[in-house]
């Protein structure tokens, strides 16, 4: 069963070591419920009461129970499992020396038994790693990626992928892939995460590495495809859409190069581009990608231009607009391709959207601020929705103010377009502007609370602050409107005003009463007066021990130098 020949390897790279730890989360190997079925009546129940003082966790019991089971039942079917199990709660319990000895015993009694003497194997290594013993752990696993049994257990997956990471850490690509590539076939559909894992390795191998479609071909059929879930796939590949997409995915992917790598960037351009040519003509994304990997080697524009243009006139449909802009987009850069593009449109047979998307890209891709701002002049306003409107108000904001208001006048719903535009002029600190709109705005039943509160931390940040008090006054808000109006009183230097109103929102508001009372302390501080300051940290701490206000307060009163920290002065 196993191959008994003998790996030595030198030390595993540390950093890739610490990447596996002892607390990886593995599944633990249960006994198949037909199998305890089969026990008799004693066997099952002393087994099931071990199985529970496993599952609880408790591992030192459990090896208890398993080898009282081995010593009253050698004979019955479940001994490669108790072995194991008992083996378990060793290497749980951090006795590890002890676990690899219980699992060479099943290994050397019950090699047959491969539901229960993979595991072994594999545990066998992981203790190995644990015990930063590297060459004896790719042992272990090398072992059972040999042996044909072994290494179909789920747990070979992971095994396997740690040896072939080993091996790349090496840069012994071959032999890490071969490994790789055995996990993304054998385990695609047992162990979905590690193969899916394998299969993002073996790619950039055959797609940079060795740059081989044919190999590519044959490891995406072995590997039911590369997406996501396994797939059926044909056995003719050559005009199969969803294989030659992940090809040049791949390509484009893995197709970074630095300067210096200037040959290595053409051969690899020049490969694939061959091996893409000639398919999917009706395919822009693939076409464009690959006009992009021919001119990535020919550094030639005027052959890259020429291709794309070819490609345009494939597709091109009378009306369709959506793909002139796209075109004018891949040819931002070249300001006569766009232009030659761009005269392509014809505003008055293209709808809001087109117009829009359009506009973007000049304003965007192109960087015309000129021809995107007469983009917008073709905009028919009258035929958008609020939320279309408001939506274009929130993009030209930062581009061209002159049509917001304008805008914001033209939503059906009056209240609204005002709302937007009391916002944008929020935004822009606009006092002037926005404070006659928040009056406007005072008597609308949705708008009136959001319209004050825009108002009064307009005021506050003028600094009105009686005008502000008033307009947080009117605020439903609270407690967020006290806070703002004790700030204001206390940027006025209305110490008693704003402490009063600190005083209130601690009895008025349970949750925020700790930090009612810090904020009152620091007026305290702020106004130079430390005798009140201390007083009042000291009240936090007697009225709120367990807040993080008093934490805070605490650690300002060592920062004073006052050591007696509870009780004094009631600040009260």
């Amino acid at each position: 069963m196993l191959n008994t020949a003998t790996y030595k390897f030198s030390l595993f790279p540390l950093c890739l070591m610490m990447a596996f730890g002892a607390g990886a989360v593995i599944a633990e190997v249960q006994m198949p419920a037909e199998e305890y079925r089969r026990l008799d009546t004693f066997e099952a129940h002393t087994l099931s009461r071990a199985d529970e003082s496993f599952n609880n966790r408790n591992y030192r019991r459990a090896a208890v129970e398993y080898d009282s089971f081995l010593l009253e039942f050698p004979r019955s079917r479940a001994v490669p499992y108790a072995l194991l199990r008992k083996a378990r709660c060793l290497h749980l319990d951090n006795q590890r020396f002890e676990a690899m000895r219980e699992y060479r015993e099943l290994l050397d009694y019950f090699p047959n038994e491969t539901q229960y003497a993979a595991p072994a194997l594999y545990y066998i290594g992981l203790a190995h790693w644990q015990n930063r013993d590297e060459q004896e752990a790719m042992t272990a696993w090398a072992r059972m990626a040999e042996d044909p049994e072994y290494r179909k257990h789920t747990l070979a997956a992971d095994a396997i992928n740690r040896l072939a990471a080993y091996f790349r850490g090496r840069d012994q690509l071959e032999r890490a892939v071969n490994y790789y590539r055995q996990v993304a076939v054998d385990f695609r559909r047992s162990n979905r995460r590690a193969a899916r894992n394998a299969i993002g390795e073996v790619i950039p191998f055959y797609i940079r590495h060795r740059m081989s479609e044919p190999d590519l071909r044959k490891f995406y059929q072995e590997a039911q495809g590369f997406d996501r879930n396994p797939q059926s796939i044909p056995d003719e590949l050559d005009n199969d859409r969803r294989y030659w997409n992940h090809v040049r995915q791949n390509v484009e992917r893995n197709g970074r190069f630095t300067d210096v790598q200037r040959q290595q960037s053409d051969r690899y351009y020049r490969y694939w581009a061959e091996q893409l040519e000639g398919r999917f003509e009706d395919n822009d994304d693939y076409q464009l990608q690959l006009a992009n990997f021919h001119r990535n080697y020919e550094r030639d524009t005027a052959r890259w231009i020429e291709r794309l243009d070819k490609q345009f006139e494939r597709g091109f449909k009378e009306g369709d607009f959506n793909r002139i802009i796209r075109w004018i987009r891949l040819f931002a850069g070249n300001r006569g391709k766009v232009d030659q593009y761009y005269n392509k449109i014809d505003f008055t047979k293209m709808n809001n959207s087109q117009i829009r998307s359009l506009m973007e890209t000049f304003y965007g891709s192109i960087g015309d601020a000129r021809v995107a701002r007469n983009i917008f002049n073709h905009l028919r306003i009258r035929d958008m929705t609020d939320d279309e409107k408001e939506s274009l108000v929130q993009y030209m904001a930062g581009r061209d103010e002159s049509v917001v208001e304008p805008l914001c006048r033209s939503f059906e719903d009056e209240d609204r377009g005002k709302m937007v535009l009391l916002n944008f002029y929020s935004g822009k600190r606009d006092v002037d502007n926005a404070l006659p709109l928040a009056d406007e705005l005072s008597n609308s039943e949705r708008f009136a609370e959001a319209a004050i509160w825009i108002k009064a931390t307009l005021l506050q940040g003028v600094r009105r602050f009686d005008e502000a008090i008033m307009a947080f006054r009117q605020s439903n808000r609270a407690p967020d409107n006290f806070w703002q109006i004790a700030s204001c009183y206390a940027s006025m230097g209305q110490i008693d005003r704003a402490l009063q109103q600190y005083r209130e929102i601690e009895s008025f508001f349970e949750n925020q009463a700790p930090e009612a009372r810090l904020r009152a302390a620091r007026l305290f501080r702020d106004a130079g007066q430390r005798d009140r300051y201390v007083a009042e940290l000291r009240s936090v701490l007697a009225r709120y021990p367990d807040s993080r206000q008093s934490s805070t307060a605490h650690l300002e009163l060592e920062r004073l130098g006052e050591t007696r920290l509870l009780g004094g002065v009631d600040a009260d």
